[in-house]
């Protein structure tokens, strides 16, 4: 339901696009730290490692989740934002 029936693409972003993701984790599983004692990290920073845009991440992650057969109770895009 939050990602709109779209995992892959939805943690796929979050993990390949978003430099802050990382962060932003730590912070939402309850990371309370002050920010001052927190090592900073930037993600993993594909867009600017490989040189792709963020529009062809995109379309690369709707291609693959679209080839998932939603009825197979295992393989399906929720198993493959797992893995990712």
């Amino acid at each position: 339901e939050v990602c709109n029936g779209r995992p892959l693409l939805f943690v796929g972003w979050a993990l390949l696009c978003s430099p802050h993701a990382q962060s932003a984790m730590d912070d939402h599983i309850g990371d309370k730290q002050p920010c001052e004692k927190k090592s900073r990290r930037d993600g993993y920073d594909f867009i600017g490692s490989f040189h792709v845009s963020p529009s062809t991440i995109c379309e690369f992650l709707r291609f693959i989740e679209s080839e998932y057969v939603s009825s197979n109770p295992y393989h399906n895009s929720t198993h493959a934002a797992d893995v990712l």
